[in-house]
């Protein structure tokens, strides 16, 4: 075997057993652009666009009844526009944020998430994919009125 043919030999062996995966970056940090909240049908509610605004029929915000429930299921919209569920992630839990305390409590469910109405009044929910001890995502603020009781 010729000399060059030796370091031609090496440098192939060395360029393909430096590392099992010299391309993709692995991460558990969810890379998401969006937040979409649909109803418990699966119909989608709003979404925010850019992560600046909601969009769609309840972009202006939910409302639920004190006394009542709302079931939801959000997800998030990767890089590459898939839609994720948190449930379906295992370093990753949603977590839900009211603006104001005593208007609403969030329930997470293995397959949606239960908003329950407390007391009427007027609050705005953020939701965060929360990751550790911190979010890989926050949603901008999305009012939610709580009307009082239906008779």
């Amino acid at each position: 075997m010729t000399r060059a043919l030796s370091i031609l030999l090496a440098v192939f062996a060395l360029t393909f057993a430096a590392c099992d995966n010299p391309v993709a970056v692995t991460t558990d940090h969810l890379e998401a652009v969006e937040v979409v909240v649909r109803d418990a049908a699966g119909v989608e509610l709003a979404r925010t666009s850019e992560n600046e605004r909601w969009t769609g029929p309840a972009a202006t915000g939910l409302t639920i009844d004190a006394g009542a429930r709302l079931d939801l299921r959000i997800s998030f919209t990767t890089l590459d526009g898939r839609e994720v569920r948190l449930s379906e992630q295992p370093n990753l839990t949603l977590r839900v944020e009211s603006e104001a305390d005593g208007f609403i409590v969030h329930e997470p469910l293995n397959e949606r998430d239960r908003l329950h109405g407390l007391r009427p009044g007027t609050t705005s929910l953020r939701f965060l994919a929360w990751h550790g001890a911190h979010p890989d995502f926050v949603s901008p603020p999305l009012p939610i009125t709580i009307r009082p009781p239906s008779p």
